[in-house]
């Protein structure tokens, strides 16, 4: 039984949280984050867009994606990018697609990410 604690003890040690240090746009389709550990991740919108996890793009009953990924613009912009709450993005696509929430954990799923209060303007 000591065993079964320790081993549980060791893997529910918990991990550093990451949060966004900078967030830069690239050109008007493409973005990157610095995070806290110094990790630079770039994303593409329309790549984003793809994923979106809105009700509109994905179904809520059966969690199937209503928009084909071939259906989203290579170029589609964003009006603005923001912070929601303290746990993620929302971004305004220039497709008209705006309410899907990016969560942090969604943006870097590997890691633990610790949410940011400012809010992130992107112009075009």
């Amino acid at each position: 039984m000591e065993k079964d604690v320790t081993m549980m003890t060791q893997s529910t040690q918990p991990q550093a949280k990451l949060y966004m240090r900078h967030i830069e746009q690239i050109d008007n389709h493409n973005f990157q984050i610095t995070w806290s550990d110094n990790t630079v991740v770039s994303y593409r919108l329309s790549d984003l867009q793809r994923k979106c996890p809105c009700a509109h793009c994905v179904d809520e009953s059966t969690g199937k994606r209503r928009m084909l990924p071939s259906a989203v613009d290579e170029n589609v912009t964003a009006l603005k990018i923001s912070n929601v709450g303290r746990y993620g993005l929302k971004i305004i696509f220039t497709s008209g697609c705006s309410t899907g929430i990016y969560s942090y954990q969604m943006l870097l799923p590997q890691k633990s990410i610790k949410p940011v209060p400012q809010e992130i303007f992107l112009e075009r």
